[in-house]
């Protein structure tokens, strides 16, 4: 009797150990939430994609990484990954990325997972916005008929997406309800056609793992030249699998299937060698007949792209590593932000991005004291930093975006503030939801304020770089310089403001720090407010936040339509919009799930 109760308990004790541990798990997900994604997918001419994500997230306690998983098949592959966020830090890139290791390990860092797996570490908790930059090759395919792909930009895995809109824009030229048709499947959502460019948006939030953004576009010839090439027509290779359970109507099929020249026609009886030779002779006059001249156009194209880049790099660093030899210790270009920005975009987009250059003009404003941060207890008692708003200048000052911009920003801002000039978290994004038609003109202004225009490299001079990426290379090395002055800490300011622009600050303030008691035997730094409330951590982190609040409030007014506006827009776009189908989408040849882990 005694033996059958010993396991009865110890049955009830494992099966009570099984029920907190799942419910521990299932809170864990919970602290997890994925709000919004937002996918920029730019296709150039032969057919390869340059990638853009803005996750914005709810980061929780447990969990190391963020993941995108691609599933990459014939012949596509994923690369040149870039992650930041919204604290304003460019990832450390890491070969051969081990997803075993520590969430400590992984923070600030990125990297790619068994070849097809794009991984970044999640970092602190709370509100997040990550960017993510990869590309894809081989994306568009040529078939007989048309050239087109289906493929599976999101798959939901929890916690699941509340809203994601994909927009789709050629490198060089737009799209066209003539050239161009669109399908979406495993979804409830819709896609049209805006300003020459695809958009396909969802309506209802995911609702479960395996719901996914299964997207097929078919482009006539002539549009695109790409690498992969299908014996087949789109409709047979492609078209008729996604189709098969989907809402769309038997109307769609037909119109595939009429496109395909020589449906029906039989096969001839033969031996199996007469079937090696006929396919053996048919690639061969494919291969010299035209694929050989194509190939060479675009490997000649390529080449000479990259030979004049390289060329031109060369001569601007003496190098084609785009890495400067000396030290610049002053502030580059006047203290132009956007100038500088403009030069790290032109010389290679990983240098720079709009996070990391919204952050620095927010940092610059609270030096310059048309911010201030002051100390406030929340509705829980506990003390948190917020922004005080100083009145703005009636008129906007003249000049560039370098000083337009803050000067719009501290509009918006004292505005959003309200009668005590105080701004409260989650203030900002209210009065945007609160008055989105009155704020366009605003949104776009500093939408076209901040813009890093794409510069030509051949505009960007010798003395532009040795400026720009001369003070990124001393801010680097920061504390391997033994030549200190008094005068230059008057510099600081401006250098963690361009540390926040080249994505190191966290670094650089650390270097700051350490040689802090060298300058003392200087003379008095504290005159010159140089203290430890100066480095202070949690300054930096409001000025994060206050960014990553500033790019969701103007991101929602962009999107936000009224009732009278989205149905003159749909009707519209009815000849080249539509609703995506639940069902269907079957035979996506890449893309997969992705989420927090």
């Amino acid at each position: 009797m005694r033996t059958h109760q010993n396991i009865y308990c110890r049955l009830t004790w494992r099966i009570a150990v099984a029920v907190v541990l799942f419910l521990s798990s299932a809170a864990a997900h919970a602290q997890f939430k994925l709000h919004d994604i937002e996918i920029q997918v730019c296709i150039n001419e032969l057919g390869n994609a340059r990638i853009s994500e803005s996750r914005q997230a709810t980061v929780g306690y447990s969990g190391s990484e963020g993941y995108i998983t691609m599933h990459m098949k014939q012949g596509r592959k994923v690369g040149e990954l870039s992650v930041s966020d919204d604290t304003g830090i460019q990832y450390e890139y890491v070969p051969d990325w081990d997803i075993d290791k520590s969430r400590d390990w992984k923070k600030g860092k990125c990297g790619i997972h068994n070849g097809d797996e794009l991984c970044w570490g999640v970092g602190m908790a709370g509100e997040r916005v990550y960017h993510v930059h990869y590309t894809i090759t081989r994306l568009v395919k040529s078939y007989k008929d048309y050239d087109g792909f289906l493929f599976t930009f999101y798959e939901a895995a929890s916690p699941w997406a509340q809203h994601l809109r994909i927009t789709f824009y050629k490198e060089k030229g737009q799209f066209t309800k003539e050239d161009a048709k669109i399908w979406t499947f495993n979804h409830y959502g819709r896609f049209f056609f805006e300003d020459g460019k695809i958009v396909c948006e969802t309506t209802q939030p995911f609702a479960k793992d395996g719901e996914k953004m299964n997207v097929m576009l078919q482009f006539k010839k002539g549009q695109f030249k790409p690498a992969t090439t299908v014996d087949a027509t789109f409709y047979d290779a492609v078209k008729k699998k996604a189709l098969e359970g989907s809402s769309y109507g038997n109307e769609d099929a037909d119109e595939g299937k009429a496109s395909y020249d020589g449906a029906g026609a039989e096969r001839r009886e033969e031996h199996w060698y007469d079937e090696v030779y006929d396919e053996v002779y048919g690639w061969l006059l494919k291969i010299f007949g035209w694929g050989l001249p194509i190939l060479a156009l675009c490997l000649g194209w390529s080449l000479t792209s990259f030979t004049k880049k390289t060329r031109n790099i060369k001569q601007l660093f003496g190098n084609t590593s785009a890495e400067i030899q000396t030290w610049y210790r002053d502030l580059p270009l006047g203290g132009d932000l956007h100038r500088s920005a403009g030069v790290l975009y032109a010389v290679d987009s990983k240098f720079c991005n709009e996070a990391n250059l919204r952050r620095a003009y927010i940092l610059r404003m609270l030096y310059n004291k048309q911010l201030r941060l002051v100390q406030e207890r929340d509705f829980k008692g506990n003390w948190e930093k917020r922004f005080y708003v100083e009145q703005p200048p009636e008129a906007l000052p003249g000049g560039g975006p370098n000083e337009v911009y803050p000067a719009l920003l501290q509009r918006l801002l004292y505005e959003a503030a309200g009668s005590d000039h105080i701004l409260q978290p989650g203030e900002l994004l209210d009065y945007a939801k609160a008055y989105p038609v009155e704020l366009r003109p605003m949104a776009i202004m500093l939408h076209d304020n901040l813009e890093i225009k794409s510069t030509p490299l051949k505009s960007v001079t010798q003395d532009d770089v040795n400026q720009v990426f001369g003070l990124r290379k001393y801010l680097k090395e920061f504390t391997l310089s033994n030549e200190r002055t008094l005068e230059e800490v008057y510099l600081w300011k401006g250098y963690l403001v361009f540390a926040t622009l080249y994505g190191n600050a966290d670094q650089v303030r650390k270097d700051m720090k350490s040689v802090i008691p060298d300058l003392k035997r200087l003379g008095n730094i504290e005159a010159m407010g140089i203290d430890d409330d100066y480095f202070d951590d949690s300054s930096y982190l409001a000025c994060g936040l206050l960014a990553a609040n500033m790019e969701r409030s103007i991101s929602y007014v962009d999107k936000y339509e009224t009732p009278e506006e989205r149905a003159a827009r749909e009707s519209r776009d009815s000849s080249g919009g539509g609703s995506s189908s639940y069902g269907g989408g079957g035979g996506s040849d890449g893309g997969g799930g992705s989420g927090f882990r």
